[in-house]
């Protein structure tokens, strides 16, 4: 196998890796209002992550505008959560504090279902948006580009 060859194998390789390492595992894309959103789940406490909560856009939005949310995201990520009577229900929507009780927060719990209280300590699964970028097809596309041009420079000035 000559240099050329096992090169442009590596590079074949290394575009290949860098798209399948850039999708998350749990991410879905959902749609509500025509406006595209990047969903993840994330498992843990309102106390901890309550800032990535809270830059939801259906932070603050009310029941009614946050079922549009869990209704687009339908069963993507199933129903890793346990409601009353051990029905299990898809990733909670947060989407306000409960001014009465500080100590609670309304969230969406499930497919058609509205707003519950929940206690900011109690560890659960939550649907925030997701913030680490993932790379276009066509920024790979660039990158491979790039490498093949200089290979084939280098190449030329050999």
């Amino acid at each position: 196998m000559s240099k050329l060859s096992l090169l442009r194998s590596l590079i074949s390789t290394a575009v290949l890796a860098l798209t399948f390492a850039a999708t998350p595992a749990k991410a879905a894309f959902i749609t509500v209002n025509s406006v595209q959103y990047d969903v993840v789940t994330v498992t843990d406490s309102y106390s901890n992550i309550f800032a990535q909560i809270q830059s939801t856009p259906w932070w603050g939005t009310g029941a009614v505008n946050t079922i549009a949310f869990v209704n687009a995201l339908g069963s993507t990520f199933g129903f890793p959560n346990l409601g009353g009577g051990g029905t299990h229900r898809t990733p909670y929507f947060a989407y306000q504090l409960q001014s009465i009780f500080p100590d609670t927060l309304f969230i969406t719990q499930g497919l058609g279902l509205g707003g519950v209280v929940q206690a900011p300590s109690s560890i659960v699964t939550y649907a925030v948006l997701n913030s680490s970028p993932i790379p276009e097809p066509a920024t790979l596309g660039l990158v491979a580009l790039g490498l093949i041009s200089a290979v084939g420079a280098r190449r030329k000035a050999a």
